[in-house]
């Protein structure tokens, strides 16, 4: 099986951006979600598209700000994605924690993104 890269999605969030590649096999042109080239990586439940390569923006569709968070956990935010090509959909969460007693002051910053299976 031979798996050939299809797309890159785009996503952003209050400046701060997160990649995913997305393959397909030659078999039954499924689509694998993939951050290591040497793994085969998550299959997905739908199809490839067919198209040749492209980097595609995702559209935010929510954003929704936890409220109940540890001290340590300066903001979380779910968020929830769309994927315009196949009309599919990711969640994801952005963090911003404080930094450990050395780097105090240092905020961190995360972006976590993954796809789901459409139902």
């Amino acid at each position: 099986m031979k798996l050939t890269k299809e797309v890159t999605y785009v996503f952003d969030f209050e400046g701060f951006t997160n990649k995913v590649d997305v393959f397909v096999d030659n078999v039954e042109n499924r689509r694998y979600e993939n951050s290591d080239p040497l793994s085969l990586g998550s299959e997905m439940n739908y199809q490839g598209t067919g198209n040749p390569y492209q980097e595609i923006q995702a559209e935010l569709l929510s954003s929704t700000e936890v409220q109940d968070t540890p001290p340590w956990l300066l903001k979380q935010v779910r968020l929830f994605y769309r994927l315009p090509d196949v009309n599919a959909y990711a969640v994801g969460e952005y963090r911003e924690e404080a930094g450990e007693l050395e780097d105090e002051g240092t905020v961190m910053k995360s972006l976590s993104v993954r796809l789901i299976d459409k139902l």
